[in-house]
């Protein structure tokens, strides 16, 4: 019978301590039915050894049979199961916490095989992906800058929270106070457990309970007033770092976004602070609290028993050492995974804004994919970085089963040899287990530290990064007169430092003078455009504006003083009122409508249902795209600006709007307020009135001069490019017929459709246009009629088409 009753304890010690490793590491739902399973096997266990072996004195076995007061028997039930199962669990775990023990050391060899197996289906070798994944410091990123110290970019976080001081401290009191609580409830759960489990204790038992409910409900109240406090901290801290990061994007030159990115500049702005705010913020409470806690609970554990607090703490080091090592590794995974993350937002972010071109090209599919990729290896890297999580939670479960296992060992000694009570042995085991908990919290916390660290260093990377332009200056002269001057400017862009957009170009003009730069797609027009409204600074040379360096003006009065209006205008998803009158002080209403009549849309905004409150959606995607250069050209014209940039301005709006709109802004020599005109264009009818026209090809200034007089060039490229261009001058419609030769048709001959812009010739017109450009064959022979007839070529010189006449 003692045989059968040894093995039986046997299986339930096997049972309790598999149950208790469980119990530890389980939560929500799992939690309770574990919790559950053990009071059950521990009272099983309990009654049977009332029943078979009724030989411990301390407990008062009567008072199991006395059941007509509930309260009192529940208590004594769990204080005798606790008392069992410390008994039990002294005695067997030494035996059978060796099993766990095997169990995680085959455990962990089969994960990883498992996950070397995996990545090797990827074709990537093993040791090739934990370098570069995890060791290697030097892969891809934003900005190749140096890495700072964690401990110093941790530093640098923490201060971004200084300024919220006094709430922190509000929530450290509370936190004090919550810590505080939870270190007496274990104190008071073992004396209350031992009050109705041992005789002589029974007589506590109200203070206890008491006792226990109040350090139960201040923890609880306290903790859950300081996770309201620190709540507040982390929305507070995220928008002092967005504001930060922001207003660093705006101080970087135009350069700066043309080398980066936008899908990563938000991901950097949106994800990546929240995540920054939200760990640093959680984890000063979290640390504050641990710290508390794990210097209650060890004060605590010293006071009941010395001897047992220095066995526990062996294998504190341990957990120290695999925090250390796993929080390093985690910092690195978190940076390349905030660069992942960052790269997919990019191409949903592009994706998204250009979603008419990919439906109109049907691929949508290779979109897909192209983000799934980049998800897939930010998968991979998660791979890596829940080998890096359960390492370091089998090591610190390893951590402390060691501890537990000392500790256990150890307690039964001093429990025979009268050095430790049975009460106070129980009350150690509680504050063993907290012990443990709050230094898996450390390790946790430390672990998240390290991944804000590596998720800060990009951040700070771009709050650190200096603009590369040259500072504005401060010169704000009463007036501006508009003389401009190119002197021998070259530039090649940021994104491509080895092509040379312009080269050497030098050029005047004078104050109210129309200028137009003309010249093949991609000859360096717009290039001018952009140094001139100082998006960029010239590699070589320098532009003046009235004898000064257009560096040396004051940012906000330059740009007040220039205004542009670009081929692709950008309205903000505000009203057309807000738009029009954007970055103005005064919102004359007045003022904007006469900006509006002047580019000929007042018309069509008050045809709207709202007017000018209409809403100009996503980049104006609820406009046409002449609706939107006209309100752009109104928003630029209502500065008053001293010198007006276009860039292809007008090329969306019909020949009627664009002939009103050029005769109101910049042919218009008798205006009041004189203005120096810049055009870049292709159509020859937006730049023959020019006062003078700069031909540009290949980024070098060949040609400059009157339309009248770049036409006298021969073989000239200005010729050569207005030569199948159809032009309104001066009453005549002109027609080009090869060769610089032009046919001259009077207007009263031409009817022009207002609504469409198509210009119809008389009958007329149209047989002087035939007879002078159509050449013909005299090879007609009789013997021709009815059969196919390849005639000779025309002998003529102009440009021809051949067409087949059969009947």
């Amino acid at each position: 019978m003692e045989i059968t009753r040894r093995i039986y304890f046997v299986f339930l010690g096997i049972v309790f301590t598999i149950l208790i490793d469980l119990y530890l590491s389980a939560s929500n739902k799992v939690l309770i039915l574990l919790v559950f399973i053990r009071i059950l096997g521990l009272s099983i266990a309990f009654f049977y050894r009332i029943i078979y072996d009724n030989y411990d004195n301390n407990v008062d076995y009567n008072t199991t049979k006395t059941f007509w007061n509930p309260f009192k028997n529940m208590f004594v039930m769990i204080a005798a199961i606790e008392q069992a199962f410390v008994m039990y669990y002294i005695e067997f775990s030494l035996n059978f916490q060796s099993i766990l023990y095997i169990i995680q050391q085959v455990s962990m060899p089969l994960f990883v095989y498992l996950w070397i197996r995996r990545i090797e289906k990827e074709n990537f070798s093993f040791l090739q992906y934990i370098w570069f994944e995890i060791f290697h410091s030097t892969y891809d990123r934003d900005i190749k800058s140096k890495r700072q110290d964690e401990l110093l970019v941790l530093k640098r976080l923490f201060r971004y929270s200084l300024p919220d001081w006094k709430i922190i401290t509000f929530g450290t009191i509370l936190l004090l106070g919550a810590a505080l609580s939870e270190v007496f409830v274990p104190l008071y759960t073992g004396r209350l457990l031992s009050s109705v489990a041992f005789k002589e204790a029974w007589l506590q038992f109200q203070y206890n309970l008491i006792m226990f409910v109040i350090v139960n409900f201040a923890g609880g109240f306290l903790g859950g007033f300081r996770m309201g406090v620190f709540s507040l901290c982390i929305a507070r801290l995220s928008i002092r770092l967005r504001t930060k990061l922001f207003q660093s994007y705006l101080k970087q030159e135009i350069g700066f976004f043309d080398t980066h990115e936008s899908g990563k500049l938000l991901s950097r702005l949106n994800h990546d602070t929240q995540v920054m705010s939200s760990i640093v913020a959680n984890n000063i409470g979290q640390c504050i609290g641990a710290l508390i806690r794990f210097i209650g609970t060890l004060f605590m554990m010293i006071k009941l028993s010395i001897h047992l607090t220095i066995a526990c703490l062996i294998g504190a080091p341990l957990i120290l050492i695999v925090a250390k090592i796993s929080g390093n590794a985690h910092g690195r995974i978190a940076a390349k995974v905030q660069d992942l993350s960052a790269e997919a937002f990019d191409i949903a972010e592009e994706t998204i804004q250009t979603i008419r071109t990919v439906r109109s090209f049907g691929n949508e599919d290779e979109e897909l994919k192209r983000f799934e990729n980049t998800l897939r290896q930010s998968y991979q890297v998660s791979w890596i970085q829940a080998l890096v999580t359960s390492a370091q939670k089998w090591f610190v479960d390893l951590a402390q089963l060691c501890m537990s296992i000392i500790m256990l060992s150890y307690g039964a000694k001093l429990v025979r040899d009268n050095y430790i009570t049975g009460p106070d042995l129980l009350a150690f085991i509680i504050y063993q287990l907290t012990l443990g908990g709050i230094l898996s919290d450390i390790s946790q916390i430390y672990t998240s530290l390290m991944t804000a660290a590596g998720a800060s260093q990009s951040v700070f990377d771009y709050l650190d990064r200096k603009p590369m332009q040259k500072p504005s200056g401060i010169i704000q002269p009463h007036e501006l007169q508009g003389d401009i001057e190119f002197d021998n400017v070259s530039l090649s862009y940021p994104a491509r430092p080895n092509e040379i957009a312009i080269q050497n170009m030098s050029f005047k003009i004078k104050s109210g003078q129309t200028c137009a730069f003309v010249g093949p797609s991609g000859s360096g027009k717009s290039t001018c455009v952009n140094l001139l409204e100082r998006f960029y600074d010239p590699t070589h040379g320098k532009i003046l504006i009235d004898g000064r360096e257009i560096h040396e003006y004051d940012h906000k009065y330059l740009h007040k003083k220039i205004a542009m209006v670009g081929q692709e205008p950008i309205l903000f998803n505000r009203t057309i009122q807000e738009n029009i009158t954007y970055a103005l002080n005064n919102n004359d209403e007045s003022i904007m409508i006469q900006a509006a009549e002047q580019v000929n849309a007042h018309g069509f905004i008050s045809e709207l249902i709202n007017g000018y409150n209409t809403k100009c959606g996503q980049r104006g995607g609820h406009l046409s795209g002449g609706q939107k250069q006209r309100i752009s050209i109104a928003r630029a014209i209502i500065r008053k600006p001293t010198i007006l940039v276009l860039d292809e301005a007008t090329s969306a709006l019909d020949p009627v709007n664009e002939r009103l709109i050029q005769d109101a802004l910049y042919y218009k020599k008798d205006s009041q307020e004189p203005r120096t005109v810049l055009i870049s264009a292709h159509r020859l009818s937006t730049i023959e009135r020019c006062d003078k026209i700069f031909v540009i090809h290949k980024g070098h200034l060949i040609e400059q001069g009157t339309h009248d007089e770049l036409m006298t060039i021969e073989n000239g490229i200005y010729r050569e490019l207005t030569s199948d261009t159809i032009t309104l001058n001066n009453g005549e419609i002109r027609i080009p017929v090869g060769h610089g030769q032009v046919m001259k048709v009077p207007t009263e001959n031409v009817k022009i459709d207002t609504s469409t812009g198509v210009i119809n010739f008389s009958e007329e017109v149209g047989k002087t246009f035939l007879w002078r450009s159509i050449a013909t064959t005299k090879d007609k022979e009789p013997s021709s009629e009815g059969k196919l007839h390849t005639p000779k070529q025309p002998t003529t010189d102009k440009p021809r088409r051949l067409l087949y006449l059969s009947s």
